[in-house]
């Protein structure tokens, strides 16, 4: 779900991380996102998603979630002593929950002295989208409007974003010029989104 090798990230003494850092065979990694409306958080050993879970929307989002991420590692016998690294989506998204969702793995990273790696909306889409060769990831921004990036995969898998090629492709949308030129498959919530709405 998160790819952490291409991600900057640092630990609460303030450094930064390397890909070295992220060596170890298999790492328990929790990841949240608070970004929509809807809350989900994964926990996986290395490649392999070991438990998800999806909460609709729900105005006391910030009371729930310790009681979801405790659900979550009980569920399969663990604390959260046990998490090698935190992923947390860094948006584009919804203000309050991106501040809820950053805020508790800053507060989960401070307690265990474990790295945070923040993965943005649109790089979990595309990294959803493999195996094609290249993605446009697109999230709802609401108003009849989506946020979108184009992104290539390198050869771990981890999505790389691709820079729009002209000043054409900035005004028309990056993911609009990709469809034109039939090279990158559209992905995310963005591409359901019916025009105006």
């Amino acid at each position: 779900m998160f790819s952490a090798a291409r991600t900057a990230a640092t630990i609460p003494s303030g450094r930064s991380l390397t890909k070295q850092d992220f060596t170890l065979a298999e790492p328990i990694i929790l990841a949240l996102d608070t970004a929509s409306k809807a809350t989900s958080l994964a926990l996986s050993r290395g490649g392999a998603l070991l438990r998800s879970i999806i909460e609709p929307p729900d105005e006391k989002r910030s009371e729930m979630l310790w009681t979801e991420v405790g659900s979550l590692l009980a569920g399969l016998g663990m604390t959260i002593a046990d998490i090698d690294v935190f992923a947390v989506c860094v948006g584009p998204g919804g203000f309050t929950g991106l501040r809820v969702g950053m805020a508790a793995i800053e507060g989960f990273s401070a307690a265990t002295n474990k790295p945070v790696v923040g993965v943005t909306s649109l790089e979990a889409a595309a990294f959803a989208a493999r195996p094609a060769s290249a993605v446009c990831a697109m999230v709802n921004a609401y108003k009849g409007e989506v946020y979108s990036q184009l992104f290539s995969f390198d050869g771990d898998g981890a999505a790389v974003a691709q820079p729009a090629a002209d000043d054409g492709a900035r005004a028309a949308g990056p993911c609009a010029l990709a469809r034109q030129r039939r090279r990158a498959v559209p992905c995310g919530a963005g591409c359901a989104q019916p025009p105006g709405q």
